[in-house]
């Protein structure tokens, strides 16, 4: 069961990599590199395409690194628990990147004192913190102002205490979700005026159909494809690429089982192995070149 449940991991792992974080990095790219040109949905586009690229990339590394230990015998700890569904900053922050936030919190949070030395220390100790995280993902003023970003926000849930409970939990999800695309901007930044252009298009930009640009390199070979079998669908194919990447990622993100609770409890299924054959054999095919983990920058 341990293997079985290894090579399902790595098979997840490869899948999210290649067919989901791979193809919104193309369009994160492109979206960086012609700011000027992005409509309001173009934008927007940009903004949630890293948030999914982000996540898939990170995760689906730590699913093919878990499998390949289970192929060993070994169980490494959970690193994903579903983030994008949080409630609230503080929960997901107990659900994302959870080996790095157990580090913060046993070798600097509880050293300064944690919240043992009245509120105001605590808040103090919360905001160092998360000036830390983000001055160990990059030296850089941008990284420094998304760990303030989310330091502050933990403060004001911490202010609001269980008022913030009375708040409806899909209206919850909705700010917490808006609040971490908006910081992942400054995260991905090169610097504060991209940033700031990048919100800017999105808030005010042009209520128009994105630029086909966008979607260039994504999924070329099988669009090229179908487009060769099927002629009729071509002015369809930037809608249906979009609609079918972005809802599918949002299906993943939000699914009640991630792929290190399925290998806890994965029995080997026929239609689940042809699946994943289909799915890793797709995802192999599409390889097109070098292409490397975001988190290895980190």
């Amino acid at each position: 069961e341990d293997a079985a449940a290894g090579l399902y991991g790595i098979c997840c792992g490869t899948v999210k990599k290649v067919l989901l974080a791979d193809p919104f990095g193309v369009i994160v790219n492109n979206g960086w590199e012609r700011l000027g040109d992005l409509t309001a949905p173009g934008a927007w586009m940009v903004i949630l395409g890293y948030t999914l690229q982000l996540y898939f990339d990170f995760s689906g590394y730590c699913d093919i690194a878990a499998g390949c230990a289970r192929l060993l015998g070994i169980r490494l700890p959970v690193n994903f628990d579903s983030p994008y569904r949080s409630l609230s900053i503080g929960e997901f922050w107990k659900r994302w990147h959870i080996t790095l936030t157990t580090f913060l919190r046993e070798c600097l949070y509880f050293p300064l004192g944690g919240s043992k030395k009245g509120a105001a220390r605590t808040y103090v100790n919360i905001l160092i913190i998360f000036l830390v995280s983000g001055f160990w993902h990059g030296a850089g003023w941008t990284f420094l102002f998304w760990g303030l970003l989310h330091g502050l926000a933990q403060v004001a849930e911490r202010l609001l205490g269980d008022r913030l409970k009375r708040v409806p939990g899909l209206l919850r999800w909705c700010l917490t979700f808006a609040f971490v695309n908006v910081a992942w901007v400054f995260f991905r930044a090169p610097d504060f005026s991209g940033a700031l252009h990048l919100l800017g298009a999105a808030l005010t930009g042009v209520m128009d159909r994105p630029g086909s640009w966008l979607l260039h390199g994504v999924f070329a070979k099988e669009t090229g494809a179908i487009q060769m079998l099927l002629p009729a669908v071509k002015p369809w194919m930037d809608l249906v690429r979009a609609a079918a990447l972005y809802g599918v990622g949002m299906l993943v993100v939000l699914l009640p089982r991630n792929t290190a609770a399925a290998m806890e409890k994965f029995r080997p299924k026929g239609w689940q192995g042809a699946a994943l054959a289909v799915l890793t054999a797709w995802a192999v095919l599409s390889f097109t070149g070098i292409t490397t983990f975001i988190y290895s920058n980190f």
